[in-house]
């Protein structure tokens, strides 16, 4: 019985003392965090030149990259020039149809690459003419203001005062192959409601979105990938083109390297569809759709030694 105790109380002291060990590790890294120099956001004209040499330096130091090609139908539309009330049905069924478009994953792709392999992604730097807008920011948080004896600071109402504070050294920096213009500036009508205001949305050139997002896909080649419902349609041709498309990435300001980046192709597509098997009786029709193509790159570097 004194040895099982022996044994119980010994556990309980090794328990106990990596525990501790474990709490006080924790509280460090708390503490360093907490610590940790926060960068003061950089001004506009220096968001360039920090993409491009952080892009530099991920590329010098990464391990490797792992890039991946994912696709998404939203929006779906079904009109016909006849009525036909299956027609409607189908229509209102549009997330399925997204879902049977999508259902072999056509296009999709994930790898990992060496930083020699890059010259063969869409992995670029940048001028400021490469883009129609450049927009930036960072994860914000509010706090209370604390004097020297940690005790809030208030004000002469007795709430506390507050700041808006970067939780982190890392900026989010988008380039955008649109502009929206306001038409109409929000407004308050007679009876005091809030109207909206009205922008319209410009895109960039195809040339351009071809150049930063690759050239358009075979035609062929996506005709074919349809063979996932050519037992209910057949889609006989497409047009297509491009919206609002982007590329969004997260640059660590610290060590000046691009953390990841994905570049969003957005296009309206128009199919001319035929409906066969069971949909044979729907005849000729048209389906539009949103398709959102995503290249994504993401870094990976060595684990700094402790």
């Amino acid at each position: 019985m004194k040895n099982v105790l022996k044994k119980g109380l010994s556990v309980s002291l090794c328990i106990v003392i990596l525990f501790s060990l474990s709490s006080c590790s924790l509280i460090e890294k708390i503490k360093e965090l907490k610590n940790k120099e926060l960068l003061p956001t950089p001004e506009a004209s220096d968001i360039l030149p920090l993409y491009n040499t952080s892009l530099t330096n991920a590329l010098a130091e990464c391990e490797n990259i792992s890039c991946s090609v994912q696709f998404n139908v939203y929006d779906v539309n079904v009109t016909s020039d006849s009525e036909n009330a299956e027609i409607d049905l189908l229509d209102n069924a549009g997330k399925q149809l997204s879902t049977m478009i999508l259902a072999n994953k056509p296009g999709f792709s994930d790898e990992t690459i060496t930083a020699d392999e890059a010259d063969k992604t869409l992995l670029r730097s940048f001028e400021a003419s490469d883009m129609l807008e450049l927009n930036f920011d960072r994860t914000m948080k509010e706090e209370k203001l604390l004097n020297k004896w940690g005790k809030e600071i208030k004000d002469e109402n007795g709430e506390p005062i507050t700041e808006i504070k970067a939780v982190d050294n890392t900026v989010k920096v988008m380039f955008n192959y649109y502009t929206d213009t306001v038409i109409t500036e929000a407004t308050t009508d007679a009876e005091g409601n809030a109207v909206d205001a009205v922008t319209q949305r410009e895109f960039a050139e195809s040339e351009m979105i071809e150049q930063f997002f690759g050239e358009p896909h075979d035609k062929d080649a996506i005709l074919a990938e349809f063979d996932s419902v050519k037992d209910y349609i057949q889609v006989n041709d497409y047009t297509f083109e491009y919206t609002d498309c982007k590329i969004e990435s997260n640059i660590d300001m610290e060590f000046k390297l691009l953390q990841n980046v994905s570049y969003e192709k957005n296009m309206l597509v128009t199919a001319s569809v035929t409906g066969v098997g069971s949909l044979a009786q729907l005849g000729d029709f048209t389906v539009t759709f949103n398709l959102r193509e995503e290249n994504a790159y993401s870094f990976k570097f060595a684990e700094a030694e402790e």
